[in-house]
């Protein structure tokens, strides 16, 4: 009797060995969470159902609940495709080998800015604290600024605010002396530069683009870019086009755009997950593999 329930138990254990090693892998599309959930999976609910059709491989979108959450992916390399902002991508290809996929075509380019006729602010160097109307870090564009005041002594506070609209509101009735927005914004809420003066011009950086992990074949990660850049790949991309790119089409990358773009993020999140990292790159060299 015991020889059979052994028998059986062992036949048990090949046969869920032999279901698991048929059962398909599903990989993740993930993007951080700026927008509602309907919204998501429509945006890039589309792109994984258009990857799972030209692969042959099951994608799904997965949604973060929080930007702590999707930082946590990013940096435990959670995800398998991404898309997010250029800083993130940066940072990605930098330390965990990522392929870069297609980008949209437009540069980021970012103006800091005060009210019009500010007696006290005429520069960057003019700065010295007072209040920032910006997005919550990890936003690129903030996390850029943030640079631009090494000394801690000289750094403004950060108001966290949503929208560039409302940016552009908070300077513009002096709530905030400065405030930051995209160059394609700040010429559209203040074509005639009447209501607002740029203290600081900002280089040209990539934009927002897709990047591929590692954990995927090599293959697998070019025929998704090759996909992506067709013209089928165009139609799934056209709510995120539409979105971020007024229509345009997704261009191909090259990571050399894309270098040091990642040092923003690295300040911010060295005091956050430093001792994480250490300890896991720790146990890593330690693992008996």
């Amino acid at each position: 009797m015991k020889n059979l329930i052994a028998s059986c138990a062992s036949i048990g254990l090949l046969v869920s060995a032999a279901v698991f090693a048929a059962r398909p892998p599903v990989f993740t599309v993930v993007a951080p969470p700026r927008e509602t959930v309907a919204v998501g999976n429509l945006d890039y609910g589309t792109v994984a159902a258009f990857l799972t059709k030209v692969t042959g491989v099951h994608f799904v979108y997965k949604r973060p609940n929080n930007w702590l959450q999707y930082q946590s992916w990013v940096w435990k390399d959670g995800g398998d495709v991404y898309f997010d902002g250029p800083h993130f991508v940066a940072w990605r290809l930098h330390h965990q080998g990522a392929t870069l996929g297609p980008r949209l075509p437009q540069a980021q380019n970012w103006r800091i800015f005060t009210w019009a006729g500010n007696p006290d602010i005429h520069s960057i160097r003019d700065v010295v604290g007072g209040i920032f109307c910006a997005p919550p870090p990890p936003n690129f564009g903030t996390l850029w600024a943030q640079t631009l005041f090494p000394n801690p002594a000289r750094q403004p506070y950060i108001l966290n605010t949503h929208g560039w609209a409302k940016i552009f509101k908070q300077v513009e009735s002096r709530h905030c002396e400065i405030g930051i927005a995209p160059k394609i914004t700040l010429n559209t809420l203040d074509p005639e530069r009447t209501l607002t003066y740029i203290i600081k011009r900002g280089p040209v950086f990539p934009n927002q683009a897709f990047s591929l992990s590692r954990k995927l074949p090599s293959a697998l990660r070019q025929k998704i870019i090759t996909a992506l850049l067709s013209p089928a790949g165009e139609r799934a991309l056209m709510p995120l086009r539409k979105r971020f790119a007024a229509g345009r089409r997704f261009v191909a990358g090259t990571p050399a755009q894309y270098v040091d773009v990642d040092q923003g993020l690295d300040a911010y999140w060295n005091p956050i997950f430093g001792q994480e990292i250490k300890k896991d790159l720790e146990k890593e060299a330690t693992a008996v593999h």
